[in-house]
């Protein structure tokens, strides 16, 4: 941490930790007006139950009327640069593939680990349709581009000198996922409202630490400023150090110009993308070290893949403009 920041790793724990009680405390604070809630309307609470079963039931219909609209909508088509070449593509997909050392292994498992045998041209086009040119052959022949996926299948049999049938099996179907109805895990409604709730207590900690909530392009996202007297330190740190050891040599204008590189680079944002599971929240220790850095730190919160009932979902470029 030292080496990265330029700040003494005992500074940065200290910082930390005093970041880590505030959201503690922030949390705490958050619980307690809740059940401060929940004691003042006790009475209502008497008829949680029926009220709960009743709402489970509701969900319960909303839950299968929103599966059965988004598996039957229509599949848009990616934003392609203007400048895509699915050929120049499909050049770059093989060098990648060139590790595997049995390309008909990795075929059959893209056909749910059909033998390669039972594989037919017609096949192996209509899956490199759906892979470099996201459309059915049909679609693909009719944009006048047949010849660019014939000339696919006929690359892979060159490079790895494979024999393919002519013909197609229409018992074989390729994984298709963005084509296929969406694959989904029941989740009862008090499910979704403990993630609400576990967002509110995230939404109370992050506060506590400094962090500001802000929205942009539909996504929460929950930015702090850089400490300027924390960046000076690991800056002044790191040019002290590169001035004694330089002394007698031009050291102090080499230990001035690092020092003006270690400021600007503590300008320049952290910023959090978090993997599935809960959003932020078991996160709030790693924001907590970053933010000891003095560093600005931008956190993107993704309700799609924290477990938590949206109606939209970004997609990857959607998701790049937000980070720029």
């Amino acid at each position: 941490m030292q080496a990265l920041f330029g700040q003494d790793d005992d500074e940065l724990r200290r910082a930390a930790d005093g970041l880590l009680w505030r959201a503690a405390l922030g949390g705490a604070a958050a619980l307690v007006i809740a059940f401060a809630m929940c004691t003042a309307c006790f009475p209502l609470l008497l008829a949680a139950p029926i009220v709960y079963v009743i709402g489970e039931l509701v969900f319960a219909a909303l839950y299968i009327q929103k599966y059965q609209i988004l598996s039957s909508s229509a599949v848009a088509a990616p934003q392609r640069p203007l400048d895509y070449c699915p050929l120049e593509f499909f050049e770059k997909a093989t060098e990648h593939l060139k590790q595997f050392e049995d390309v008909r292994a990795f075929l059959s498992l893209w056909f749910r680990d059909a033998p390669f045998s039972e594989l037919r041209r017609g096949n192996v086009a209509e899956l490199l349709a759906y892979a470099f040119f996201y459309k059915t052959v049909d679609d693909v022949e009719r944009d006048g581009q047949g010849c660019d996926l014939e000339a696919m299948v006929a690359r892979l049999e060159e490079i790895w000198h494979l024999e393919i049938e002519e013909g197609y099996n229409p018992s074989l179907k390729f994984m298709g996922h963005l084509w296929e109805p969406l694959t989904h895990m029941w989740r009862p409604l008090g499910f979704y409202l403990s993630m609400e709730a576990a967002a509110l207590l995230r939404d109370a900690s992050l506060r506590a630490m400094g962090f500001r909530r802000g929205d942009c392009m539909g996504l929460t996202y929950y930015s702090r400023p850089g400490t300027a007297a924390a960046a000076g330190t690991g800056a002044n740190a790191a040019g002290a150090a590169a001035g004694g050891a330089g002394a007698g040599e031009g050291g102090g204008a080499e230990a001035r110009q690092q020092q003006g590189e270690e400021e600007q680079g503590q300008d320049v944002p952290l910023l959090l993308l978090h993997g599935v599971g809960m959003g932020l929240l078991p996160y709030i220790t790693f924001l907590a070290n970053l933010a000891a850095t003095g560093r600005p730190v931008i956190a993107v919160e993704f309700k799609h893949i924290a477990m938590r009932w949206c109606n939209w979902i970004p997609s990857v470029d959607e998701t790049a403009r937000v980070g720029v």
